[in-house]
């Protein structure tokens, strides 16, 4: 999907394409913060230049005490600030359900308030069905889903390549490759792709 927004909008200039991924191996390392401090430093990359108010946010920062670095709100500010120049912004938020529990309802809030405040913007997420939920607490305006079901013979056909291009000849025997065939694709479950707040048409 990213790629195609990205072929889509390639040369118009008051179009961005962010994105984000929840990594199950590094979640207590993603804050909040961090990862809508990372949206806006996509969003920024992008502009014709740096706007000033943003350049001497993180300059005042970087000066107190310890350089803490700026705060959700902080950024919050400045990432709907930035997004006011441009005519379209999609954010792409990928594997949602990894997030921390404990954390899942900031970020969500925080996405929300960036799609109140900027008409503009449209967000995807994409997550195991039972984060859906989760999504439909927090934007109350709606969510349009996609769900994706993956088919059996499909995963068996991708770990079938997988195995036969496995740079390591003869690490695994052939019991142990039977073995994967048939308890990968048990296992493998459903997804959803969500479009939640975004408004009707565009």
């Amino acid at each position: 999907m990213i790629d195609d927004l990205c072929n889509k909008f390639r040369g118009q200039e008051d179009v961005v394409v962010t994105c984000l991924y929840c990594d199950f191996l590094t979640r207590k390392e993603q804050s909040t913060t961090s990862l809508v401090g990372a949206l806006l430093k996509q969003v920024v990359a992008r502009l014709e230049s740096v706007p000033t108010e943003i350049s001497d946010a993180f300059l005042e920062e970087k000066g107190n005490l310890g350089g803490r670095g700026l705060l959700l709100p902080d950024i919050l500010k400045l990432l709907v600030m930035a997004l006011t120049s441009l005519r379209r912004v999609f954010i792409c938020v990928d594997a949602l359900d990894e997030c921390l529990t404990d954390r899942l309802p900031e970020l969500l809030r925080s996405l929300r308030s960036i799609v109140e405040a900027s008409s503009g913007v449209r967000l995807f997420v994409t997550g195991r069905p039972h984060i859906l939920e989760e999504i439909e607490k927090h934007f109350t305006r709606g969510v349009q889903t996609i769900p994706i079901k993956s088919v059996k013979g499909d995963i068996r056909r991708f770990i079938r390549r997988r195995l036969e291009d496995d740079p390591i000849s003869g690490a695994m025997d052939e019991d142990l490759k039977a073995d994967i065939m048939d308890t990968v694709p048990k296992t493998a479950s459903g997804m959803y792709v969500a479009e939640p707040g975004a408004p009707s048409g565009g």
